[in-house]
């Protein structure tokens, strides 16, 4: 349902359920046009600054990291998703993904114990945006982000596992809780949808 004065879909369980309510007190206060460019510009910035940051981070190389996160910023699929196809969800949960993994790899180059709960805690919360913003990208990119933190992993096995196991496992109870709505409603509709 959309009208002049709200955002909102119609079956939010099956796409959007953070996104949309999430837009629409945003729209409240800027009203629902200022509301869907200021998300989309959000998760675009945050994606290319993470990119930026994580590229810097591991060739030291401002140009390199600015080439890279314009790269991934303006690839085909996200601006054809945003421009042609209108697939704003997707849009959206595509660049929180890609920042979702920056978030992981940060969190590994962290220094102090302060920065890798803080990269943690983003890394949970921007896997369960993804999986409320869309929650079939989300779905499937768990495979993309679970063989990421697993090599990742297993790339240093000196590491302590404390903090990543704890991380995991708040990313999973996140996605879990976000994901719930969406696989109840499967599970109840899915042979009729």
């Amino acid at each position: 349902v959309f009208n002049a004065d709200q955002v909102g879909i119609g079956f939010p369980v099956f796409y959007g359920a953070l996104l949309y309510p999430s837009m629409a007190v945003l729209g409240l206060v800027t009203g629902p046009n200022w509301a869907l460019r200021l998300t989309c510009i959000a998760a675009h910035v945050l994606q290319f600054v993470l990119v930026y940051q994580l590229v810097w981070k591991i060739s030291r190389d401002r140009v390199k990291a600015a080439v890279m996160a314009i790269i991934v910023a303006y690839s085909i699929y996200p601006l054809t998703n945003l421009y042609s196809r209108s697939a704003l969800a997707e849009f959206i949960a595509f660049a929180l993904l890609i920042s979702t993994v920056c978030a992981w790899h940060l969190g590994l180059k962290a220094r102090t114990t302060y920065q890798k709960i803080s990269w943690g805690v983003a890394f949970a919360v921007l896997f369960a945006m993804t999986g409320g913003t869309h929650v079939i990208t989300a779905f499937f990119a768990v495979l993309c982000v679970g063989l990421s933190v697993v090599f990742s992993l297993l790339q240093h096995p000196e590491r302590s596992l404390k903090i990543p196991m704890a991380v995991l496992f708040l990313s999973g109870v996140f996605f879990v809780f976000v994901m719930a709505p969406w696989l109840l409603a499967y599970a109840e509709f899915g042979s009729r949808v």
